[in-house]
């Protein structure tokens, strides 16, 4: 089976990590993935060194485009283009990696009469929340893929849509046996025997940085050898470099320089997650399904996250972590100070969270992929 994957930038994140464990999966089972995306980065480097094809298409919406006329600019241009190229690959599924997407593959779908998989990775801002949009993206698409079940309450809050099957993200677990961390913390001027309290995302106002800024200096006062560490950085985006200089400004204000540490925009989050005491996700609005609880549970580490979006059912509520309120600076300071107190109660957190992460395993999320591609292709067949 020929597989036409469709996403929004080349740029590493979490959704192209799937994505890519999607596509090397499917290889493995014999069928032909090729990708789709606007301009070359970190997944096209990582399609040459597997093996998959790719072409570029510019005029397709990049990851930052949000607003409707920008969205819509293109919409049958693209369609037409989608159209040949889904025709000369002779592909038999297009899988868009994002409901956006469908606005400029849908019509190509119906035109070559291929099944169009939406794989939604998003709650915040979504599609779906919108009725006009909810009842197009049920027209063009055949299957859609929420990657949690908090996905899929928004997916079907409008409007139904077809043959909607949730299927959590995985990972290939293998990657975390023989990862060397050792330098990590000797390049930040952190010390071995510093409490290390740490988190790594997006800059983006919403993934909770300032309230994890806010929280920390009640865990200074207690544990003065404590240090902070925020992974991630503005990549190239106007709106994230803004964000993170306003971060920066915060704990120049709350707490002492030599107490934090902004790694930038790095390659490195597996490991500098492995580095860390405690981990912290918290962000203020719903979380789909983030990659980084699934690295930090992977890695054994005691997690601090916000009760929200698909996180509780990633750690199963509090068995895996301990949740608090989002945007809740105090119940966060509480938290990170109680497991900073106990290490006993730190270390149940961490083997549970290790336990519980076996779910989100590569191969299960491409079986589950493939039952989606397979009840298409005989339905269409």
């Amino acid at each position: 089976m020929r597989i036409l994957y469709i996403n929004q930038t080349s740029i590493h994140g979490g959704a192209e990590e799937i994505l890519l464990h999607v596509m090397t999966g499917i290889i493995g089972k014999g069928h032909n993935p090729f990708l789709i995306v606007p301009s070359t980065g970190w997944l096209t480097d990582k399609c040459t060194t597997a093996g998959i094809p790719y072409k570029l298409v510019p005029t397709i919406p990049t990851h930052t485009t949000r607003n409707a006329a920008e969205q819509s600019r293109n919409v049958f241009l693209n369609n037409l283009s989608l159209s040949g190229i889904t025709k000369q690959l002779r592909a038999d599924v297009i899988h868009v990696n994002s409901p956006r997407l469908a606005y400029h593959a849908g019509l190509a779908a119906i035109m070559t009469r291929r099944p169009l998989i939406v794989h939604v990775h998003d709650i915040v801002d979504s599609p779906y929340l919108s009725c006009l949009k909810s009842i197009y993206l049920s027209i063009v698409s055949s299957a859609t893929i929420p990657v949690s079940d908090a996905v899929k309450d928004v997916v079907c809050s409008e409007h139904s849509q077809p043959d909607t099957t949730r299927i959590y993200n995985g990972v290939d677990l293998s990657i975390y046996h023989n990862i060397n961390c050792k330098d990590v913390r000797p390049s930040y001027g952190i010390n071995e025997e510093d409490l290390l309290i740490g988190s790594i995302s997006a800059m983006t106002p919403w993934k909770g940085q300032d309230t994890l800024i806010q929280a920390f200096p009640e865990v200074l006062k207690e544990f003065p050898h404590a240090k902070l560490l925020i992974g991630g950085g503005a990549r190239n985006h106007p709106e994230e470099r803004k964000h993170e200089n306003t971060l920066k400004q915060m704990c120049r204000q709350l707490i002492p320089e030599d107490k934090v540490v902004f790694t930038g925009w790095t390659e490195k989050a597996v490991e500098i997650i492995k580095s860390v005491d405690i981990f912290v996700h918290t962000p203020t609005r719903p979380d789909p399904f983030p990659t980084v609880i699934i690295h930090a549970m992977s890695l054994g580490k005691a997690i601090i996250a916000s009760k929200t979006g698909g996180i509780p059912e990633m750690t199963c509520e509090s068995e895996g972590a301990v949740l608090v309120e989002p945007g809740n600076a105090t119940a966060l300071s509480r938290a990170m100070l109680e497991l900073s107190r106990d290490a006993k109660r730190r270390n149940a957190i961490a083997e549970s969270a290790l336990s519980l992460s076996f779910r989100f395993n590569k191969q299960r999320m491409v079986d589950e992929v493939i039952g989606v591609y397979n009840r298409l292709g005989h339905q269409t067949g």
